[in-house]
């Protein structure tokens, strides 16, 4: 367990994902400076449009039905398949914004 200089606890996973060939991405923050790069400011707007867009998509994901629920012990060699195949149906779902999706609200 490793605790950030903001106080928040977690994991650091860094590594375990670099043998995956993942780069963990996290927003900048102001480390004895006053002021972020302008680079900076941008990479660290980003990342939160991109957090919601995963969010979005894992909640896609999440409707369809045999995710919906606990996933049977008989079915746990299949897992792989089952959420591959929900990845790509979601894929192949109509794209949607953030107006678009507000708009039923």
């Amino acid at each position: 367990m490793v605790t950030q200089s903001d106080g928040r606890q977690g994991f650091n996973v860094t590594e375990e994902l670099a043998v995956l060939g993942v780069t963990l991405v996290v927003p900048s923050y102001t480390k004895r400076k006053n002021q972020l790069s302008q680079i900076e400011v941008t990479e660290s707007r980003e990342i939160p449009c991109r957090r919601i867009r995963v969010e979005q998509v894992i909640g896609r994901m999440k409707r369809f039905r045999i995710l919906k629920n606990t996933v049977l012990y008989f079915m746990k060699d299949y897992l792989d398949d089952i959420v591959l195949l929900v990845a790509a149906l979601t894929n192949l779902m109509p794209h949607f914004t953030v107006s678009s999706a507000l708009a039923h609200l």
